[in-house]
């Protein structure tokens, strides 16, 4: 469920301001007060596919196809609202 917060974010902050957030940025939005917490989230992402790292880059962030689809599936179900 909060990994599904950090991807909803991603996504969110990329669609409005044309970039990624920084790994600060998500865990000060999130109350995620150590960068290694944020960081172990984006791994677990990744990890199932969720999300695309770009080494090297400090806002090399992308969900991928899956993991906007589990965003908003998620998403749809909290709000009651069928996906």
């Amino acid at each position: 469920m909060r990994q599904l917060e950090v991807l909803g974010w991603i996504i969110t902050l990329t669609a409005t301001k044309g970039f990624p957030p920084s790994i600060r940025e998500l865990g000060d939005k999130l109350g995620i007060k150590s960068t290694n917490g944020v960081n172990d989230h984006l791994k677990a992402l990744a990890s199932r596919g969720l999300l695309e790292r770009t080494k090297a880059t400090s806002r090399g962030l992308v969900a991928t196809v899956a993991g906007k689809s589990a965003w908003y599936t998620h998403r749809g179900a909290r709000k009651g609202v069928s996906p």
